[in-house]
């Protein structure tokens, strides 16, 4: 039979293993913790860059609708209704009626000059 002692003794040092299998155990977990700790900081990192590229991207996007929005406000301002060409073409056509008018009246003008001419040169012949 063992002594109370040795028994002792051989808990203590069954106690003392345990201890340093506890303690590289703890070591592993402390590493593998600053590994995790390493990739939370890189995941971070990305995370802020992909958050930066978002708000970058989004402001481009909201300049472009920005852009597109004064694009069809100009064509607006610039467009052409039918009403418009309708009034446009009724002018027109007034104007060339007048022009007809007016140069139907030179040529009966010139018309009758000539035959004033031709007259005078008859009776001077």
């Amino acid at each position: 039979m063992e002594e109370p002692l040795e028994r002792v003794e051989k808990k203590v040092d069954e106690l003392i293993e345990t201890v340093g299998s506890l303690s590289q155990n703890v070591g592993s977990l402390t590493k593998n913790f600053d590994n995790l700790s390493g990739t939370v900081d890189s995941l971070s990192t990305t995370v802020h860059s992909l958050s930066k590229t978002v708000d970058d991207l989004t402001a481009a996007v909201a300049q472009g609708f920005k852009q597109v929005e004064e694009r069809f406000h100009d064509i607006e301002e610039r467009v052409v209704t039918k009403e418009d060409l309708a009034n446009t073409e009724e002018k027109l056509t007034s104007k060339i009626d007048g022009l007809h008018r007016r140069i139907d009246g030179e040529a009966e003008v010139i018309s009758q000059l000539e035959t004033r001419v031709r007259k005078m040169e008859e009776v001077a012949a």
